[in-house]
């Protein structure tokens, strides 16, 4: 019999804290953040990946001839300039003027501002 009290005893006590609800506007779930589509997160996946290829070297890049050469060169050479110094000496991004397309250049923008964020 005091076994059995004891036990009944424990194991309120031990339920208790679950059952009963403190005073307050406390939630015990915090707030979700806000949800991207997936049809943006698919096109910055796809965004990245594009400049990517086009840092790297590995996309077909021919001359473009709607493009704007100097206003290409003069965004991609501050582009160049917000990369670390060790990827300055391997990587010559004005060298791209003239050769990609606005979205490209939009997609390699991207690229380094995700790769390589300002701090």
């Amino acid at each position: 019999m005091k076994r059995k009290t004891c036990v009944l005893i424990l194991a309120t006590a031990l339920m208790a804290p679950i059952l009963l609800e403190a005073s307050g506007s406390y939630n015990a779930r915090p707030p979700r953040p806000p949800t991207v589509s997936e049809s943006r997160k698919a096109s910055d996946k796809d965004k990245y990946e594009l400049g990517k290829k086009i840092y790297s070297g590995k996309a077909r890049l021919s001359t473009q001839p709607s493009a704007n050469a100097a206003q290409q060169e003069t965004r991609l050479r501050a582009l160049q300039n917000r990369l670390p110094e060790s990827e300055k000496r391997s990587t010559d991004l004005p060298t791209l003027a003239g050769k990609l397309t606005p979205d490209q250049l939009d997609a390699l923008e991207y690229y380094v501002d995700k790769r390589y964020p300002l701090k």
